[in-house]
């Protein structure tokens, strides 16, 4: 199990030499066209490319993708002040927003701050979005409750949401995916999670949880995949899983789970991705395991889990989609 969290849309242009159309916009968008499935998507433009290759594109195509009215206001507003936002569709529109406090050679931070999350809001379509920057006050997600089309939330870093946010979190009732990677959410922030009864992916990674988090998994029957971490999440945190056949991938990575938890896991005939490695799972409740789910996949490092510091930050960060 490699976990990656895949962006929606390619993060370069270098596919231009590969027979694929691209479209320089207004605010940076690039369309990527696909010539075999017809889909356009938007990808924000490689700093490297050449003015010859680009200019031979746009003689290519007389495509013109502009988000509409306030929509196009918003994209340009969000990305002067660092926003990552991701265009595609026909007509085109705002599908995916990311903020982060981390500058790289392409990005710059997000500066727009609390108030500027409201901008977002004009973005109707946006179907995914990534918290990565620091929130003041946790009321400024209350803009969470106008976006409809939201489908999938990732939460990064230590002061992108806390207990107080989640309880707007478990308000997007339409969610389908929340990852939450070292966020400071505890139990209490977590069962929030309870309410979001369309869930399918759950990440929850080098956040405090321990067992009583575990049971805001036991309403969640659409769930396919669940990832936690942790010495807190013991064998008794598994107990909401049994019998739950439609779970085919379970991240268990640096939690404090033994043989014992793996009992519950043997019934789960749907399962076909387990990480426990760095966990207290001996080599012979593998082998039961393996016995009785012929067709899982088991990473799991014989002694791993007395090198564990029990946070899981050797391990791998993300689930597989």
């Amino acid at each position: 199990m490699r976990p990656t969290l895949k962006p929606p849309v390619a993060r370069g242009a270098r596919s231009w030499g590969l027979g694929v159309l691209a479209l320089a916009c207004s605010g940076g968008l690039i369309l990527h066209v696909d010539p075999h499935g017809g889909r356009a998507r938007g990808v924000e433009p490689d700093l490297d490319s050449s003015e010859t290759a680009r200019q031979a594109i746009l003689s290519a195509t007389s495509v013109v993708a502009e988000p509409p009215g306030a929509e196009l206001a918003a994209v340009r507003w969000l990305r002067s002040h660092g926003a990552r936002v991701f265009v595609d569709g026909a007509p085109p529109r705002a599908s995916r927003v990311e903020l982060s406090d981390r500058a790289t050679s392409k990005w710059s931070p997000w500066t727009g701050g609390d108030m500027g999350l409201q901008q977002i809001v004009h973005l109707s379509g946006v179907r995914s979005l990534l918290l990565g920057s620091p929130i003041e006050r946790a009321e400024s997600l209350a803009f969470l409750r106008q976006m409809p089309a939201l489908r999938v939330l990732e939460v990064d870093g230590p002061h992108a949401m806390n207990d107080d946010g989640m309880r707007y979190v478990g308000e997007c009732a339409q969610l389908e995916e929340l990852q939450i990677f070292f966020a400071a959410v505890t139990d209490e922030g977590f069962l929030q999670v309870r309410h979001l009864k369309k869930l399918r992916i759950l990440r929850a990674c080098w956040v405090s949880l321990t067992d009583k988090a575990m049971s805001a998994v036991r309403p969640l029957v659409e769930l396919r995949n669940l990832s936690v971490s942790g010495r807190g999440i013991t064998d008794a945190g598994l107990e909401p899983l049994r019998g739950r056949d439609k779970l085919v991938e379970i991240g268990l990575f640096g939690t404090g789970v033994t043989d014992a938890g793996l009992d519950v896991l043997k019934g789960l005939k749907g399962l076909r991705e387990l990480d426990v490695r760095a966990t207290r799972v001996t080599a012979r409740a593998i082998a039961d395991l393996r016995s009785a789910l012929p067709d899982c996949h088991v990473e799991f490092e014989p002694g791993s889990g007395t090198k564990s510091n029990g946070d899981g930050r050797s391990g791998h960060r993300h689930g597989a989609q």
